[in-house]
């Protein structure tokens, strides 16, 4: 009765065991609500069909009348409204000019050891804050060590934005490979169940507006080709950036070249369920000296011909210098997935094969060496 209810005796309770997941107690508290309402009603009707001299049809029909109304407290699946009741919302991106992110869902960002994901979306995240400065930011980069990305940071800094403020980025938070990520999914011979860990980030997570998570199989905890595992993982993510109104950017891995797959191919490793769940993957590519030559308008804006120099493959060039720069410093990115119109936005970048160049990296120390080009004298050859 709500007149015994103690309120002190509660909170001591809460506080002594704490909720790690607040949407399955609710859903508990409210199926035994729901299950002592019913069990009243057919106890009451129970003893009328003893105690009364009514007809037993009558009786049914007012039973089944009762639960026809027996108002189920639980949350709706789903919840319809008039189209004409809803207001417009156009999707918002970060960054639409260089990479664009969009906010309030899913983006995946796949590619091969070496491709320089990792510092790409540092440098993404850098830009992001700078041109919106309230925002709050945490990336996971679990693969490096966070001295290794502070280290980043400042190239990027000196570099990309010499003239802005050092506290403009006091809100970009990492943790690094010194703090071991947890598998969301717990998979048995039982079944899959949902990490308490997860409920846990959730809440550590309360006041970020953006989280990367890098890279997402050390998060995963599925069988990496089992779409079942997949669409359970991606309905956990999609709820929470839904309901929570966050922005989540998952770096995953893609498969080594198998000898078919040409470089414009999307390789991202995995089940389907994983990029079907997103809303929108990049895949980033390293350069060749070949892309270099067929993309050439995407660096410069000028069509590759012969008015260009023909000694582009020589080293002793200034044609060869000038394209192993571009090579070092750009990256490929492939539009592997859009639901949301970006190759739209970047039509003016994009060639006919959804692909645009990022310049990932501004000086020679700070090159990475993709396995795909770590032999040039090869590509060059």
């Amino acid at each position: 009765k709500s007149d015994d209810f103690d309120e002190v005796s509660m909170l001591d309770i809460l506080a002594s065991n704490p909720i790690t997941n607040i949407d399955a107690y609710i859903d508990d508290l409210l199926e035994r609500s729901n299950r002592r309402k019913l069990s009243s009603v057919i106890l009451r009707y129970r003893r009328e069909l003893h105690e009364t001299s009514e007809n037993s049809f009558k009786i049914k029909s007012d039973l089944i009348q009762q639960l026809e109304y027996f108002e189920d407290n639980r949350k709706s699946t789903v919840k319809p409204m008039s189209i004409l009741d809803i207001e417009e919302e156009k999707i918002f991106f970060y960054m639409e000019d260089w990479l664009p992110i969009p906010k309030n869902t899913i983006t995946i960002i796949g590619g091969m050891g070496g491709a320089s994901k990792s510092a790409l979306v540092l440098q993404l995240l850098m830009r992001i804050i700078k041109e919106n400065p309230n925002l709050k930011i945490f990336g996971w980069l679990s693969e490096d060590l966070k001295g290794y990305t502070k280290e980043r940071f400042s190239s990027f800094k000196n570099a990309f934005f010499k003239d802005e403020n050092i506290e403009l980025f006091r809100k970009l938070e990492i943790a690094g490979s010194g703090d071991i990520p947890f598998f969301i999914l717990n998979v048995s011979s039982q079944g899959v169940t949902v990490n308490e860990k997860w409920y846990q980030f959730k809440e550590e997570m309360r006041d970020y507006d953006i989280i990367v998570l890098d890279p997402l199989i050390a998060f995963f905890g599925g069988e990496e080709n089992s779409n079942t595992h997949a669409r359970a993982f991606m309905n956990l993510l999609n709820e929470w950036v839904t309901k929570e109104n966050k922005t989540l950017i998952l770096i995953h891995h893609s498969k080594k070249p198998n000898g078919k797959d040409t470089r414009d191919d999307i390789t991202v490793r995995g089940a389907g369920a994983i990029i079907d769940a997103s809303r929108l993957t990049y895949e980033v590519k390293s350069t060749s000296i070949e892309d270099y030559k067929s993309d050439y308008k995407l660096f410069t804006g000028v069509l590759y011909n012969n008015l260009l120099p023909t000694n582009i493959d020589e080293k002793g060039s200034n044609g060869y210098y000038l394209a192993m720069d571009a090579i070092m410093t750009h990256r490929r990115v492939l539009i592997a997935k859009d639901n949301l119109g970006v190759k739209l936005l970047l039509s003016k970048k994009c060639n006919l094969k959804q692909i645009f160049y990022i310049k990932a990296w501004a000086e020679n120390s700070q090159y990475e060496v993709s396995e795909e080009i770590e032999n040039t004298d090869n590509i060059l050859s």
